[in-house]
């Protein structure tokens, strides 16, 4: 009975990010803020939304080094 109870527990906690994501739907906005993790897809998803026109300005945080990353994309970075 306890290990059920440790199973099923198990399966809620790993699936709550799931049950608790929701997507607002894009509003406009003074900046885009791209926070340094999963570079490059994050500044390309950024610059989609820019594109749109939700924001006038595009800010990125540092992240370790995107510059291999964005090289690849053909993307000239200047950190």
């Amino acid at each position: 009975m306890i290990a059920l109870i440790l199973i099923v527990a198990l399966y809620i906690f790993r699936g709550a990010g799931r049950w608790l994501n929701r997507e607002d739907p894009l509003s406009h906005a003074d900046v885009i803020f791209v926070l340094g993790g999963g570079m490059p897809q994050r500044a390309v998803e950024a610059a989609k939304v820019f594109a749109q026109g939700y924001a006038s300005e595009v800010w990125c945080s540092r992240p370790d080094s995107p510059a291999d990353d964005l090289a690849r994309l053909g993307i000239h970075y200047v950190g």
